[in-house]
């Protein structure tokens, strides 16, 4: 796939961090810049660190700005944290997701959403992982669990997905 022989450490970068962690960051981006019309991006760095078990990648739009991901196994902490920062001639919007993991799993999703005043907004919502895992789970087997959502990936959208990702990995070989 990639003409060249991957060692462990380049396969399990590839296999969990690239198409394991960062689709879901790649994925919420992409379909975030679809809607707005900006739906072509192209890699243009990548980097593997930690004995492949984080990773980051750049990629540029149609429109000539970029994004960056960042992904990294950090077992120490006991958290697992996800944020995004749009940034506009008027301030920047984000967005922190906090799942529930580790010691807090009974405590729902945190989100945190910073308007471009710098005014926060911060909630909890009760079982929003769970029912990502539930949609994820039946798409993937072709259930319907009773009561679960369905997945809102499309398969072109994966496959978009794979491919952004599959090119920033190369500029890593």
């Amino acid at each position: 796939m990639f003409g060249v022989e991957l060692d462990d450490t380049r396969a399990r970068s590839f296999v969990d961090v690239y198409l394991g962690a960062l689709i879901h960051d790649v994925n919420l981006l992409q379909t975030v810049f679809a809607s707005v019309g900006l739906s072509e991006s192209t890699a243009v760095s990548s980097r593997c660190w930690n004995s492949g078990m984080a990773a980051s990648g750049t990629a540029q739009l149609s429109n000539g700005a970029t994004w960056s991901s960042t992904w990294m196994l950090t077992p120490g902490t006991d958290r697992f944290v996800e944020e995004l920062t749009f940034y506009f001639d008027d301030g920047t919007r984000r967005l922190v997701l906090e799942p529930p993991y580790g010691n807090i799993k009974r405590r729902g999703s945190q989100y945190i959403v910073t308007n471009a005043r710098g005014t926060a907004h911060s909630e909890f919502r009760d079982d929003t992982f769970r029912a990502e895992l539930v949609a994820f789970h039946d798409a993937v087997t072709g259930t319907k669990t009773a009561g679960a959502t369905v997945a809102a990936a499309t398969l072109e959208a994966g496959v978009r997905d794979i491919d952004i990702l599959t090119s920033m990995f190369r500029l890593n070989l």
